[in-house]
C-alpha cells in the first residue's frame, strides 16, 4: 500500500525498485490512492496495481474511511496476502487495521524523520516491523520500541545507473561547468540557499551554470513562484536553468561537475547516492541521515547549516581543486556500492 500515487519523491522511487526486485519470488499487488506516474511505472514493471482512495483519518470523513476499509478488505479477500507492506503513515494505519481484521503481518517502511505525536505510538504497535531508511529516521521512535525497528538503507539499481550507453544531456554545452540540484521543488529542500550561493560562485566563475532538476510540489506553488522571482531578478538568470522533472536522471548527472543538496531536513538523501554512483562529487547539508552517507572530506563535503555563504565556499573550493574533486569522485563510487539494491 502506497500513500502517494502522483507525486514521485525518493520514497516512491525506492518503492518501485523494491517491488521490481522482489520478483519472481514474491507476487506483488500494489494498492495506490490515485492514478499517476507511480501506477504507470509499476505497470511497466508488470506489477499488478489497484486504485483505491485512502481517505485521511478525520472524524468528519468517517463514511469515506469505512468505504476505503471495505474496499481494502475486498482486495485482501481476493488476493489473500501473506504480508502487507505499507509505504507512508496513512498507508500504515490502513494496513494496521487490516492486520486486526485479517491477522496479516504488517511491515511499515518509514522514511520520514518528523515525529507524529498522535499516530507514532499507534502505528508502531500495529506494525510487526518498522523499517527505517536511516539511523536518523529510527531516532524518531522511543527506545521502548527499538526491538521492532530495523534500519535498511535505500537500495539502488547501480547497474542501471552506471549504464555506459547513456550519454550526457545534449541541452548543456560542452564549455559549461554544471552545478546540479536534483530535488522536488519544496521549501524544505532550500533551493533558495543554492540560488543565493550561485550568485557568489557565478561572479567569480563565468562558465558556471546552475541546473535545477525536479518537479514542482503541487502543495507549495507559492514557493515555486518565489523561486522563479529570485531567478528572474538575478543578473545571472541566463545561467540558471529550471528543467523540471526528468524521466531519466542519468544524462544530467553525467553532465554535472558536482551536485548540491541544501535540504534542511533529509531522512536519507537518495540523490546523493545517484550522483556518487556516477562519480559526481557531492556537497550536502549536515542534517538527518546525510552524515550516514557522506564522510566530510573523504567522499563528499558537508556544510553545517542552510548558509548560502558556506555553500558557496564549498562549491568554489571543489571547482578550483581538481585533486580534491578527483579524490572525492573515486571514494564516492566506492561508497555507493554499499547501497546496491541486492543488499537492500
Amino acid at each position: 500500500i502506497s500513500e502517494h500515487g502522483v507525486m514521485l519523491g525518493g520514497g516512491e522511487h525506492s518503492l518501485i525498485d523494491l517491488v521490481k526486485h522482489l520478483r519472481p519470488r514474491w507476487e506483488t499487488v500494489a494498492v495506490l490512492p490515485e492514478k499517476g506516474e507511480l501506477e504507470a511505472r509499476l505497470k511497466k514493471a508488470k506489477i499488478q496495481t489497484r486504485i483505491l482512495s485512502l481517505s485521511k483519518f478525520r472524524p468528519w470523513k468517517i463514511h469515506k474511511i469505512l468505504s476505503s476499509l471495505k474496499k481494502l478488505y475486498q482486495v485482501c479477500r481476493e488476493v489473500r496476502p501473506v504480508l502487507i507492506y505499507a509505504s507512508g503513515s496513512r498507508a500504515a494505519l490502513y494496513a494496521g487495521i487490516l492486520k486486526l481484521m485479517y491477522r496479516i503481518p504488517v511491515v511499515w517502511h518509514c522514511r520520514v524523520m518528523e515525529t507524529d505525536p498522535l499516530l507514532d505510538s499507534i502505528l508502531i504497535r500495529l506494525s510487526n516491523i518498522v523499517i527505517a531508511n536511516s539511523q536518523a529516521t529510527a531516532r524518531r521512535f522511543k527506545t521502548i520500541f527499538s526491538s521492532k525497528i530495523i534500519v535498511v538503507y535505500n537500495g539502488f539499481d547501480l547497474e542501471w545507473l552506471k549504464n555506459p550507453d547513456v550519454k550526457k544531456a545534449t541541452m548543456l554545452k560542452d564549455n559549461w561547468i554544471n552545478i546540479l540540484v536534483s530535488e522536488r521543488v519544496s521549501k524544505v529542500k532550500r533551493h533558495d540557499v543554492v540560488l543565493k550561493a550561485f550568485e557568489a560562485v557565478a561572479e567569480k566563475l563565468p562558465d558556471t551554470h546552475l541546473i535545477l532538476m525536479g518537479a514542482k510540489d503541487p502543495l507549495e506553488l507559492d514557493w515555486w513562484n518565489h523561486l522563479q522571482d529570485i531567478t528572474n531578478k538575478s543578473k545571472f538568470s541566463k545561467r540558471i536553468h529550471w528543467i523540471g522533472h526528468q524521466q531519466d536522471v542519468r544524462p544530467w548527472y553525467k553532465a554535472a561537475k558536482l551536485l548540491v543538496l541544501a535540504s534542511e531536513l533529509e531522512g536519507f538523501g537518495r540523490v546523493l547516492i545517484e550522483a556518487m554512483a556516477l562519480g559526481v562529487p557531492v556537497i550536502a547539508n549536515r542534517v538527518g541521515g546525510i552524515p550516514e552517507i557522506i564522510t566530510d572530506g573523504t567522499n563528499g563535503l558537508l556544510t553545517n547549516s542552510c548558509d548560502p555563504e558556506n555553500t558557496a565556499d564549498s562549491i568554489y573550493k571543489l571547482l578550483n581543486d581538481n585533486n580534491l574533486r578527483d579524490r572525492l569522485s573515486s571514494e564516492a563510487k566506492k561508497q555507493a556500492m554499499k547501497f546496491d539494491i541486492s543488499l537492500h
